[in-house]
């Protein structure tokens, strides 16, 4: 699952791409810092040798860690153009997996009845992991918050995201599905391994900005996947703090309409014992 890293090389990127760095090596995945230059009149006097090198040189020693080399699975993508443009292009090609933004574009992607809601993340073919906090050294988590599924009745290509993240990173996976029929509350668990357990929560749709605060405190929390249908119920409730900056990553999942094929994660699913928590 490659991901794919568009930056115009600010300093207060650098933690967003040191935390995918760390998250990529614990998945044996890829990241491409993409990075373009378009300043057409520094070409026109200095010639567009000279620029590019100077690009080149100026992406090197941001992708460089503490031994002054780049990351053996970073790898390093220059573009003539405008970086909105490389992005698309790079992303129609089916790439990648994973787009990688900062808290720049995570404002901009929960903005409410923003366009880039509704037409990039409920019609995506790829995962957007939104770093919100630049200043925030984020860890390996230990506890995934998934937002608009049950265990049960999560679509099936998200179903095997949500399960394959859990099981790499060898954490919990809490469920919180609010219910837009329904009056019922409900907890359940069930051990996913040996050393990780799965929980759900289901309550009335209402009750979605009450019972995210509470349980991101109680649970420990520290990493979001928002499903397709949990997309409204989550910027509603960013949208509504006063502190809109949270401490955490969020990974908004993909969901392909034409697959409907079983994934071998249902396997998995039907051989769980289920337990009153």
């Amino acid at each position: 699952m490659p991901i794919l890293f568009p930056c115009k090389l600010e300093p207060n990127t650098r933690g967003v791409y040191n935390y995918l760095v760390t998250f990529a090596a614990s998945r044996q995945e890829e990241v491409t810092l993409l990075y373009t230059y378009d300043d057409y009149y520094l070409r026109r006097v200095f010639g567009t040798s000279k620029i590019k090198k100077y690009a080149w040189n100026k992406m090197l020693v941001y992708a460089r860690e503490q031994e002054k080399q780049v990351p053996n699975h970073v790898i390093l993508k220059l573009r003539s153009g405008y970086l909105d443009d490389q992005v698309k292009y790079n992303l129609q090609k089916d790439a990648f997996s994973i787009l990688a933004v900062g808290p720049e574009k995570f404002q901009e992607l929960i903005k409410p009845a923003s366009d880039l809601v509704y037409k990039g993340l409920k019609k995506n073919n790829y995962q957007i992991l939104c770093l919100p906090d630049p200043d925030i050294k984020y860890a390996v988590p230990k506890n995934i918050l998934v937002i608009g599924s049950s265990l049960t009745h999560a679509e099936t290509e998200e179903q095997q995201q949500i399960l394959s993240l859990g099981i790499q990173k060898e954490a919990n996976i809490h469920y919180l599905d609010g219910q837009i029929d329904g009056e019922q509350w409900s907890y359940e668990s069930k051990p996913l391994t040996s050393t990780q357990m799965l929980f759900e929560k289901t309550f009335p749709h209402e009750a979605y900005e009450q019972v995210l605060d509470q349980y991101i405190k109680d649970k420990k929390i520290d990493f979001i996947a928002v499903c397709q249908k949990g997309i409204d119920a989550f910027t509603d409730w960013i949208n509504r703090k006063a502190d809109k900056n949270i401490k955490m990553p969020v990974l908004f999942l993909k969901f392909d309409q034409k697959q409907k094929a079983k994934s071998r994660f249902d396997s998995i699913l039907s051989r769980l014992p289920k337990t009153k928590a």
